[in-house]
C-alpha cells in the first residue's frame, strides 16, 4: 500500500468522522466505514448517492459507478442488471482483518473492549461473489477487495432481550491492501498454498479456514474462472484440483 492511498484513506476516515449524522449517516443507517470507503473511491459528495438508470448508487467517478457491500452481494444483481448496459461497475467489498470490538451502554459509556477473533480473507470475497456468478467477468463489471483494520461499535439494548448488544457503527482505522479481481486469473490468489494435488470441499475448508458451508459457493465461483477443476469423486466428496 503506498503512502499516498494510506494518506487518501486517512483523509476519507476523517471526512466520515467529523460530518453531522444527517449528512455521514444515510437513511438506512450507514456505518463510517461505508461512508469512508465512499470518500476514498469520490472524493467529492455531490456524487455519493448518485441516481444511475433509476437507482441509487453509492457513488460515481470518472464514469464509473461504486457499490459498496459489506455481505450478500446477491442483492446487487437487479441494479446490476440495470447498471452495467450504461456504465462500468465496481464493487467494493471491505475484508475486516482485524476488529476491535467496544461494548457501550446506551449513553455512550464503555463496558468492554477487545478484540475480535472473527476475520475475512478474500476465500469470504469468492464465497459472496456466488451470488453474483452470472455477472462475473461481464465486460464493464471490476470486483475491489478492501482489505482493512475496524474498530466496532456495539451498543447495549435495554428493551431487547434476544439481542443485548447491537452493532450501532464500524470505524476504519488502517487501510493495508487493495486486490482487484477483473480476470480469471486474479482469482488464482485466492487458492490457498497448502491444498494438495488433488483436494475435496472438507479440505478446501480446512486449509482456507472458513466454515464448510462456504467451501462449495467458493469453490464454485473458482471453478467458473477456470482456476479449478473437478476431476471426480473422493468417497462421497467431489474431488478438484487447480488449473494451472
Amino acid at each position: 500500500m503506498s503512502k499516498t492511498d494510506s494518506e487518501l484513506f486517512g483523509l476519507s476516515v476523517r471526512a466520515a468522522c467529523v460530518l453531522p449524522p444527517s449528512r455521514s449517516i444515510g437513511t438506512e443507517n450507514e456505518h463510517r466505514l461505508h461512508t469512508a470507503l465512499k470518500y476514498y473511491f469520490q472524493p467529492d459528495p455531490d456524487f455519493h448517492e448518485f441516481r444511475v438508470a433509476g437507482y441509487i448508487c453509492d457513488a460515481f467517478s470518472n464514469g464509473t459507478v461504486y457499490e459498496i457491500q459489506t455481505q450478500c452481494l446477491y442483492r446487487l444483481s437487479r441494479k446490476l442488471e440495470a447498471i452495467l448496459p450504461v456504465y462500468p461497475v465496481t464493487v467494493v467489498y471491505p475484508v475486516v482483518t482485524e476488529k476491535t470490538v467496544l461494548l457501550t451502554d446506551a449513553s455512550g459509556n464503555l463496558l468492554k473492549k477487545f478484540r475480535s477473533p472473527a476475520k475475512k480473507t478474500l476465500i469470504h470475497l469468492a464465497a459472496e461473489l456466488y451470488g453474483l456468478r452470472k455477472f462475473l467477468f461481464l465486460p464493464g463489471l471490476k470486483i475491489k477487495a478492501v482489505s482493512l483494520t475496524v474498530t466496532e461499535i456495539r451498543t447495549k439494548k435495554k428493551k431487547n432481550k434476544r439481542k443485548k448488544f447491537v452493532t450501532t457503527d464500524k470505524i476504519p482505522e488502517k487501510l493495508t491492501e487493495i486486490t482487484d479481481f477483473s480476470a480469471p486469473d486474479d482469482y488464482r490468489r485466492i487458492v490457498p498454498d497448502s491444498l494438495g494435488e488433488t483436494f475435496t470441499s472438507e479440505e478446501f475448508s480446512v486449509a482456507a479456514e472458513i466454515p464448510k458451508r462456504l467451501a462449495i459457493p467458493a469453490l464454485n465461483v473458482l471453478k467458473l474462472a477456470g482456476v479449478v477443476i473437478k476431476t471426480g469423486k473422493s468417497g462421497r466428496f467431489d474431488l478438484y484440483k487447480r488449473s494451472y
